[in-house]
């Protein structure tokens, strides 16, 4: 599958962005955080860096042999992924970097989307801290009852997920425009919502089509086969990428030459990186994708938490927020596990339906959220 059509997409989108900003003397940047935290977090430049110093230092990673996740022997112990390498050092490397990264930003930016959306939607104030808990380990116990249900809800889960990164990177892309003062509004924003998930519809679709682009093996369960689609699926998704980019090309010029706005800075970073990171097929992309949960969508949750709080009417510390964040998410990732014994649940299912079950309750968060934002 030919990677010509998202960089000619980045380029044109980067073409557009440049002239925007040598047309029109641009205004000072609004962050998110500061330029050089939000160029490593929301606009995705710390994935890159971590899979450069990977490809660096340890040259003789097997990509091809990648696997995700590949054995559970006890629930929060054995959960990393292995790089099938020669190079022992390397993969020690790589088990440590992902512990890191789970831990600092896929397990906390969990907790912060359970505590940000249960505190206001709940009286009662220790809710947000133990009903996430609680309504995760129900939801993972009944999950784990079926290993069935377990192993298609781990595929599943697999499919979708790459679209809801696409909507965190989008409610970034909207974020930056409104603090920014050029916000995307009415049809503008349909046709940026289409370049977003057309984007990551190419990837999902990608997998339908390819069987060698899916993960055969997912936290110890093997995933099951499936029919692959026809290729017009994914050229269908390429001209969908292509016309919406016209589109967004279109709508930027537009901006540019009649209403007098440049594009701001962190918002033609991250546009271009959603199109790089969702269309990269290349040899590297098995490894990228390991890093791609925790180091960009995970990092960019955790952002977006900041900002929000400091535009939330219930403001409380950063630092308080993040370290309460850890500590339901490490709860949920590294304890419910072992919890689900006494139910009855095989170990071998245990962590699996906990990840799918935490994902499933984050889905509903950050559509709460999305609701919320959308109101303003």
């Amino acid at each position: 599958m030919s990677p010509t059509v998202p960089w000619l997409c980045a380029v044109l989108l980067a073409i557009a962005a440049a002239w925007s900003r040598l047309w029109i003397q641009p205004k000072p940047n609004q962050w998110l955080i500061n330029p050089v935290a939000d160029f490593l977090i929301p606009c995705g430049g710390l994935v890159w860096l971590i899979l450069s110093l990977s490809v660096m230092l340890f040259p003789s990673i097997n990509t091809s042999g990648l696997t995700l996740f590949p054995s559970i022997d006890t629930p929060g112990v054995s959960l990393f992924p292995s790089l099938h390498t020669p190079a022992v050092g390397a993969g020690q490397a790589q088990i440590i970097t992902l512990v890191a990264g789970a831990m600092l930003f896929t397990d906390t930016h969990f907790g912060a989307g359970f505590i940000r959306t249960f505190r206001r939607q709940c009286e009662n104030a220790m809710w947000p801290y133990w009903g996430p808990i609680f309504l995760i380990t129900i939801t993972a116990a009944f999950l784990a009852q079926s290993e069935t249900i377990t192993v298609w809800a781990c595929k599943l889960y697999l499919l979708v997920v790459v679209l809801h990164y696409a909507q965190q990177s989008l409610s970034l892309l909207l974020r930056y425009a409104r603090i920014n003062n050029c916000a995307w509004q009415g049809g503008e924003k349909i046709l940026l919502s289409i370049l977003v998930y057309g984007v990551a519809a190419r990837t999902l679709v990608a997998q339908l089509i390819d069987p060698n682009l899916n993960v055969q093996e997912f936290l110890g369960l093997a995933m099951p086969g499936f029919t692959p689609l026809p290729v017009w699926a994914f050229q269908s998704c390429e001209v969908l990428v292509v016309m919406a980019t016209v589109a967004v090309v279109a709508i930027l010029f537009k901006r540019t030459m009649i209403d007098g706005q440049s594009c701001p800075l962190p918002f033609c970073l991250l546009l271009g990186n959603v199109l790089i990171v969702f269309s990269y097929l290349g040899e590297f992309s098995g490894l990228l994708w390991v890093f791609v949960p925790a180091f960009f969508h995970g990092a960019q949750s955790l952002a977006e938490a900041i900002h929000s709080n400091s535009e939330s009417a219930q403001k409380w510390q950063p630092v308080a927020m993040l370290a309460w964040s850890f500590v339901v998410g490490a709860i949920v990732m590294w304890l419910v596990p072992s919890w689900l014994h006494p139910l009855g649940v095989p170990a071998h299912l245990a962590y699996p339906a906990v990840v799918v079950a935490a994902t499933a309750w984050h889905f509903y968060c950050e559509y709460m959220m999305s609701l919320e934002t959308a109101a303003r």
